[in-house]
């Protein structure tokens, strides 16, 4: 393990992970994923102070930001979360002007939607620019569900693997939402401007994975705040692309008022995967009726 370390600390300012972690449940911007525990403490460089933007975390979060400040003969962090598969490593960064010998560290990183619900120990510890780790300095994160949309009207798709889905729904009006349209509800010309007047439509809140670039929610929702447009509404599922995966589950659920009006389930494979991917793209996956 050491030599995996010195190995880092000697190619940090170029070197490139082969391993991208994307089944990690930590992720973390920048850095380098490693398989396996952290190394066994030695006699390296200490973290001097860790931080942690807040305790309470839930899965899919992408906005975690972790801190800290090292010894002088730190060149790089290791950060780990409890029972993950592996670690990541870092390279030091400037030391700050409170503290002018001692390197620091600033990351932005994200937990997957598959982190366990609960208490987890992140793990953060200093490596010297020989490879040799110190001791190990903990912060506690709390993950929880992550909070689901509410509204008048939810059409919500998910699925199970690292693909790039898109879910794309035409409301009772004949107006589709997906990612290029995200929001169904149109100007009127001729009317005074409302500041206020978007809320009518039915909202995509998020393109999920969108060019894989994988965010770790696999979650998209359309959400309708105000009573929705009554009709006939189509919900279909396009593949844009299966990323690294060979497959891809997924979910749709339809909630009408808090009550569940619909769902249906099905499988992308390669073939999903052909184009066109624009309006009146992707499979059928459900109809339902809006008073």
């Amino acid at each position: 393990m050491r030599a995996v370390l010195m190995l880092f600390v000697l190619t940090s300012c170029g070197g490139v992970s082969q391993d991208p972690g994307l089944k990690a449940w930590l992720r973390v911007s920048g850095a380098q994923f490693e398989r396996g525990p952290l190394p066994l403490p030695a006699n390296g460089p200490a973290v001097l102070a860790l931080d942690v933007s807040r305790n309470s975390v839930s899965q899919g979060d992408t906005a975690l930001h972790f801190s800290g400040t090292l010894s002088p003969t730190a060149t790089a962090a290791a950060l780990r979360l409890e029972g993950d598969e592996g670690f990541w490593l870092l390279p030091a960064g400037l030391p700050d002007v409170t503290v002018p010998d001692a390197p620091t560290f600033a990351v932005t990183a994200g937990l997957s939607r598959d982190a366990p619900i609960g208490p987890r120990t992140l793990f953060v510890m200093a490596v010297s620019s020989d490879g040799t780790p110190g001791s190990i300095s903990t912060a506690s994160l709390d993950i929880t569900a992550p909070p689901g949309p509410t509204g008048e009207l939810v059409v919500s798709l998910s699925w199970d693997t690292d693909a790039d889905l898109d879910l794309h729904v035409v409301d009772g009006n004949g107006v589709e939402i997906w990612a290029r349209n995200p929001n169904s509800w149109k100007p009127t010309s001729g009317s005074p401007p409302d500041p206020n007047a978007w809320k009518q439509g039915g909202i995509l809140d998020v393109d999920s994975n969108g060019q894989c670039v994988i965010d770790g929610r696999e979650q998209e929702n359309g959400v309708w705040k105000l009573p929705p447009p009554s009709g006939h509404y189509l919900v279909r599922v396009d593949t844009f692309s299966l990323c690294a995966a060979s497959v891809a589950h997924w979910n749709v659920e339809v909630e009408l008022r808090g009550q569940r009006l619909a769902a249906a389930a099905g499988t992308a494979t390669a073939a999903s995967t052909r184009p066109p991917h624009d309006l009146g793209a992707g499979v059928l996956a459900l109809e339902f009726d809006v008073p």
